[in-house]
Parts: structure tokens; sequence; C-alpha cells
């Protein structure tokens, strides 16, 4: 699989429990309303901070399992 953005080949990390629930949550918000979920509405789902928010999309990121633009909202894409 290659990254969307820089075209190099990404191999997808297994995910912890925890991001495999952030990762399916995105996964069926994208499919139900065609378009990303917000950093608040993923905190407000998991009733936790927006800085372990973006720590958990970081580490989806890393892994391989989601792409998002730099400093544009609602950009997450499954991979």
């Amino acid at each position: 699989m290659k990254c969307p953005h820089c075209n190099h080949e990404i191999k997808k990390v297994p995910l912890t429990l925890k991001m495999q629930k952030v990762f399916n949550f995105i996964d069926m918000y994208i499919k139900e309303k065609n378009e990303a979920p917000s950093y608040d509405e993923i905190m407000n789902h998991f009733s936790t901070t927006k800085s372990n928010v973006a720590r958990y999309i970081l580490n989806l990121q890393e892994r391989g399992w989601v792409a998002k633009e730099m400093y544009k909202a609602r950009t997450l894409k499954i991979l």
C-alpha cells in the first residue's frame, strides 16, 4: 500500500484495542456521513481529551491505517 500524499510504501502495523475502537469509529463515521469526523466528535464519542485524539490519529497514521492532510479539518482517509 502506498501513502496517498508522499507515495512511499506503507506497511500496516497491528492496532491496540483502543486504537482499533478509534479506527472503527472513524471508518463507520466516514461510511455513514461521507466525511471524516472532527477531533471534537471523536473526543466526545470516547469521552477523552483532544490531545489524546491527536495522539490516536498520529499513531493510526504511523501504523499505516489512516492518512490526513496537515492543518486541514476533516481530511482523515482510511488506507
